[in-house]
């Protein structure tokens, strides 16, 4: 199943890069369009580095933002279980995902980081292939420098005071975990400035225990398979909406600890 998802993961990621190059390429031209008068900032090195370290960090707050809502929203953590539901972490396990996930996060993420490019170009003359490049190898320098192909590995790696600007590889086992009080921490792909900005960020000691899954043993078991991985997240999906859209009544409320709270409302660990 992984070798599969990872196969379809080739063609959906694309999504982001060309939808970003797209936007960014209307922006550009309807802003010089309709601003036709202006007068780019001619671009030194210090501006042309400045821009793309800018754009590299406002890309990892819109992973960051899109990553957080994932697991906050019921509807989308139903997708991104399937993420999460690995019991052990190997580099397939990095882009096991829902395809209906990945086609949403492409282009949701693309339109974003394209508007950004869009009006970084405009306002220094840059052409959006120079930007694009640009940025996506600084993208892969940081990539390779944080050492993302092991963060679903069994190596168990720190940057030490480094954790605080980087995600590493320990930190993202512990975004893994099925501990509860691991649950929704660590959501920086390359940077963890965000996690730590947001109160998401936490540190583990160097021989904290890790339980990779969901802490669902039969939503675990049945992701195992292409039907379930597949299939069972839009049949969760379909009835988390069928339930919000019905009227609750009286005998759908029940008490929880004092409270009362309505179990449409209730989308399991996250």
């Amino acid at each position: 199943m992984d070798i599969f998802l990872w196969l379809l993961s080739k063609v959906l990621r694309e999504l982001p890069i060309l939808s970003a190059v797209a936007v960014a390429v209307l922006l550009n031209s309807y802003l010089k369009h309709f601003i036709p008068h202006f007068i780019p900032i001619q671009p030194t090195g210090w501006i042309v580095g400045g821009c793309i370290g800018c754009l590299f960090v406002f890309k990892e707050f819109v992973d960051y933002s899109i990553h957080y809502l994932q697991h906050r929203v019921p509807i989308l953590w139903e997708l991104h279980k399937v993420h999460h539901s690995a019991l052990h972490l190997t580099p397939l396990t990095a882009v096991r995902g829902h395809p209906l996930e990945m086609f949403l996060q492409g282009p949701v993420a693309g339109i974003t980081n394209g508007l950004a490019f869009g009006i970084c170009g405009f306002i220094f003359g840059l052409s959006v292939p120079e930007l694009t490049v640009s940025a996506a190898i600084l993208n892969k320098a940081m990539t390779i420098g944080s050492l993302d192909a092991l963060r679903h590995s069994h190596f168990v790696l720190s940057f030490g005071l480094l954790d605080k600007v980087f995600v590493s590889p320990h930190m993202h086992h512990i975004h893994h975990s099925s501990h509860p009080h691991h649950w929704d921490k660590n959501f920086g792909t390359n940077l963890s400035i965000f996690d730590w900005i947001f109160g998401t960020a936490y540190k583990p000691s160097k021989d904290e225990e890790v339980a990779y899954g969901i802490g669902n043993e039969e939503e675990e078991r049945a992701h195992f398979k292409l039907t379930g991985a597949l299939l069972g997240p839009l049949l969760k999906m379909w009835r988390l909406i069928a339930v919000r859209r019905a009227p609750v009544s009286p005998t759908m409320v029940v008490e929880v600890s004092g409270q009362q709270t309505n179990p449409a409302a209730a989308a399991g660990p996250q």
